[in-house]
């Protein structure tokens, strides 16, 4: 009896081991993650050829500035087109319009005198001033060799005028400290010599309300 229990003991441990390695077999081995190397990966990302890509410009369009209209005024002794051409230097050089047509008031009344001379004391030998200007033989001179200006001219006598107020605007900047070096020389403007141009100012004051009715 002992035997037969032995026999039935051992043969349910072989049925169990049995089972045991067909359930083993049965369940598929577990494979290991496969690792991806990162070049592997880098060769996987798309490539951009960035000749073939069309890239749109974008321009911004720019208004364009409008273009100043210069005016003439019939309330202005002075030629029309010598006004506008007046008006347009004193904008290139940044210098007061009204104040240069002051100025040239003063000086020739706006009278077309190009290429004649005004001789202080009537005696040779001294200081000749020419045209709307009157600028000094020796401005005149300057006109010619440092800007290459003819100031015999309307215009360049005009321009030559203006551009000697925009340098004394720049050192003085101050109207009649200005006006003074243009009438009697930048050595008295630098002592401190300031000369009484309050009829200048009033008329340049005149000038920019006729320029701005005018507009």
């Amino acid at each position: 009896m002992k035997d037969k229990k032995t026999v039935l003991i051992f043969g349910a441990i072989a049925t169990a081991l049995t089972i045991a390695v067909i359930i083993a077999w049965s369940i598929p081995e577990k494979k290991e993650k496969e690792m991806i190397p990162i070049d592997e990966l880098r060769k996987k990302e798309p490539e951009v050829n960035w000749d073939e890509i069309e890239i749109e410009e974008i321009q911004i369009e720019e208004e364009p500035e409008e273009e100043k209209q210069y005016k003439a005024s019939d309330e202005i002794a002075l030629k029309p087109e010598l006004q506008i051409f007046t008006h347009e230097k004193c904008d290139e050089y940044g210098v007061s319009y009204p104040l240069i047509l002051a100025l040239m008031e003063s000086e020739s009344t706006f009278l077309e005198d190009v290429g004649n001379e005004r001789i202080l004391g009537g005696k040779e030998g001294e200081a000749r001033y020419y045209g709307y200007m009157q600028l000094s033989s020796g401005n005149v001179h300057k006109a010619k060799t440092e800007y290459g200006m003819d100031a015999h001219t309307p215009e360049g006598n005009i321009e030559m005028a203006i551009i000697l107020m925009a340098k004394y605007k720049i050192k003085y900047n101050e109207p009649t400290a200005e006006l003074t070096a243009y009438k009697a020389g930048e050595g008295a403007a630098d002592m401190g010599v300031r000369l009484n141009f309050e009829r200048i100012l009033r008329r340049a004051e005149d000038f920019e309300r006729i320029i701005r009715e005018e507009e």
